[in-house]
């Protein structure tokens, strides 16, 4: 049996809050071009939501980074020389090499995939990723553009839950933590 040899990068791209549902509807639910069905999606934290989520889980979410900013603020962020309030991190990692040989190898064990990429997550956040954050993955196996690519969107959102509360989430530890990695942010601006 020949050996696959597989590259491990990722990326990280900030959504801000206004854009952000429509991001994770068009971005993270769809796999590459697909227009019909979504994306199993995991959630990693808080520890008592662990597991694969249902269709409620995005109005959960985004209910809870709307009642964080309406009822405490905003917490932005400095990205370059703009501020901004993020409303997700979309931390991409991918699985370079032969596409085909990856998907194959995904097929027999797609476990290991899903502990690379919680180790590469680890790796990227060091220590930063708490209890109190809401963290989701989700994997895709298609470019945006439908090009076979194996790879996890690691989502973490705008929001952390703290004694029944829900409040705003502040990034600044996690982009610390990106700088050191000299990790570069790209930063979504969309319209929509």
């Amino acid at each position: 049996m020949s050996q696959i040899k597989i590259a491990i990068e990722s990326c990280v791209v900030a959504v801000p809050y206004n854009t952000a549902r429509h991001y994770y509807n068009t971005n993270v639910l769809k796999d590459g071009g697909q227009t019909q069905g979504t994306v199993p999606l995991m959630v990693r934290l808080p520890d008592d939501t662990v597991g694969v989520t249902d269709l409620n889980f995005a109005d959960w979410v985004f209910s809870k980074m709307d009642y964080a900013r309406r009822h405490h603020g905003l917490l932005p962020i400095m990205l370059e020389t703009q501020t901004f309030d993020v409303g997700l991190l979309d931390i991409q990692v991918f699985f370079s090499g032969d596409q085909e040989a990856v998907a194959a190898l995904l097929a027999n064990d797609p476990e290991l995939f899903a502990q690379e990429n919680t180790r590469h997550l680890e790796i990227v956040c060091k220590k930063e990723l708490k209890n109190c954050m809401v963290v989701a993955s989700a994997l895709h196996r298609a470019s945006p553009a439908g090009d076979l690519s194996i790879h996890y969107r690691n989502l973490i959102f705008g929001v952390r839950l703290e004694d029944d509360d829900a409040l705003p989430l502040d990034f600044d530890p996690l982009l610390s933590v990106f700088s050191q990695y000299q990790k570069r942010i790209s930063f979504i601006a969309m319209v929509h």
